[in-house]
């Protein structure tokens, strides 16, 4: 159902849509995930920065990295943000599949870097060696989405990191997993340690 989502249609709750183009939990928060909310409700008027230093060191061990690896922020939407504005210290371009989660990159555009689109594979996987070939002299950056949205694909992980490995002698590499507790590939955030060029978000 693509009912907008500002928009209630007469007796029907608005719970009960399922947007597709949403990429939403359908089912709403478990039981688990309520109970622990109700339970910390009464601190919510607190910045969380005392919880954040708790979580900063369980990611870490997580993720097999150190706590200098991790920063926290509000979703992955505002590191990525973070990022545009990293790259848009130096003017140049960045690279991205089509299509692609890439709402970043309006704000990437509009800051004066330029976008090269490279267009999936007829499966909708990522084209890792087009995606190299597009890289010019001022490309700053290459993203990659694993798993992709909005295709659900995911890129075969020796590959992908043999491609990570060969881009980020050049450029920096963005890796979104957004999506990867959906999938049985484990997250690639511990080669972060070895590569000053990925950022794992």
């Amino acid at each position: 159902n693509f009912a907008s989502p500002t928009r209630q249609l007469p007796g029907k709750p608005f719970n009960d849509f399922i947007r597709l183009n949403s990429n939403e939990n359908p089912y709403g928060p478990s039981p688990l995930a309520r109970k622990a909310m109700e339970e910390t409700i009464h601190i919510s008027n607190r910045y969380p920065w005392t919880i954040t230093a708790d979580l900063i060191p369980a990611i870490a061990v997580k993720n097999n990295v150190t706590t200098d690896h991790v920063l926290i922020g509000a979703g992955s939407t505002e590191i990525l943000d973070l990022c545009v504005y990293l790259l848009a210290a130096k003017k140049g371009s960045f690279i991205l599949a089509n299509p692609t989660f890439g709402p970043w990159a309006k704000t990437a555009e509009r800051l004066g870097l330029q976008k090269i689109s490279v267009p999936l594979l007829a499966d909708k996987q990522y084209d890792l060696p087009a995606m190299l070939n597009a890289i010019k002299a001022d490309t700053r950056m290459i993203h990659v989405c694993n798993p992709n949205n909005p295709t659900g694909t995911i890129c075969d992980r020796d590959i992908l990191i043999s491609f990570i490995r060969e881009a980020s002698k050049k450029v920096l590499v963005l890796v979104d997993e957004a999506y990867i507790d959906y999938t049985t590939q484990n997250s690639l955030s511990n080669l972060v340690r070895e590569n000053q060029n990925l950022i794992v978000v």
